[in-house]
């Protein structure tokens, strides 16, 4: 629960920055685009970071026992 609290958390404020970030600048010139697209690079970082963490090598273990229990 823990994790999750983390990760909602991390979202909510990098979203803070972003947007704190992109009312600086306002919404003429090229700039904006710019710090658009690197905003959005580091929202997208922020979503998928947690998947690096998963250990994908239990799900195996995980899913052979449905096919013991299946037979």
């Amino acid at each position: 629960m823990e994790n999750i609290r983390a990760y909602i958390l991390s979202v909510v404020a990098a979203a803070l920055i972003c947007g704190s970030i992109r009312m600086l600048f306002g919404k003429k010139g090229g700039t904006y685009a710019l710090i658009s697209a690197i905003c959005g690079i580091f929202m997208a970082f922020v979503l998928i970071s947690p998947l690096r963490t998963l250990d994908f090598s239990d799900y195996g273990d995980y899913f052979s026992g449905f096919m013991e229990e299946a037979q």
